[in-house]
């Protein structure tokens, strides 16, 4: 899922289009489970008008698009995949609540690290969701191929682990499964 939407990112990117919308309710999965990245409403197409309102989702804005609407580029839709990574490893955002605090938060704060809220995460996986959360969007991915290449890697570094049913996260099933099959990185649907 992360694999094909860093694809469709990059796709997006490579045409000068920055989504500035990513979140988990933008991703379709169909029942074959290929994902589509949806929702190009808030995309960013050229240089913003002076005035312009600031959109998105306050929990998946990349510290530069919560400054400023036309500080958005192309590693700021990768931070909030790093949020969607983040969330489904964790079973948490890294920052919630008021929107105007959650914002503050994204320019200000550092998320909590997600072994301390989920000690077995594997600290290579930690460390990929940590840099895709970087302040600095020179400091995170600067591609979805480079994304989804470390978070492959991160993932078969680590042998599965046996779960019960019951306390398998979201994550850990695409974990599982993302083990068994390599995360796609060069195809276009």
């Amino acid at each position: 899922i992360v694999g094909e939407v860093c694809q469709a990112l990059d796709y997006a990117h490579a045409r000068g289009v920055v989504h500035r919308d990513v979140k988990p309710g933008n991703v379709l999965v169909e029942t074959r489970g290929h994902a589509y990245l949806t929702d190009f409403g808030l995309a960013l197409f050229a240089e913003a008008v002076a005035g312009e309102e600031h959109f998105g989702t306050p929990q998946y804005m990349a510290p530069e698009q919560v400054v400023s609407p036309s500080g958005a580029q192309p590693e700021s839709d990768l931070y909030a995949v790093g949020i969607i990574l983040y969330e489904m490893y964790t079973g948490e955002l890294p920052f919630d609540g008021d929107p105007v605090d959650v914002a503050a938060s994204q320019v200000n704060d550092a998320p909590r690290a997600p072994r301390r809220i989920r000690p077995e995460i594997a600290p290579a996986l930690e460390e990929v969701i940590l840099k895709a959360l970087a302040k600095e969007p020179r400091d995170r991915y600067q591609s979805g191929a480079e994304l989804a290449q470390a978070l492959n890697r991160s993932l078969r570094s680590t042998p599965p682990k046996l779960m019960t049913p019951g306390s398998v996260t979201m994550g850990e099933r695409v974990t599982a499964e993302l083990q068994r099959q390599a995360v796609p990185t060069g195809t276009l649907r």
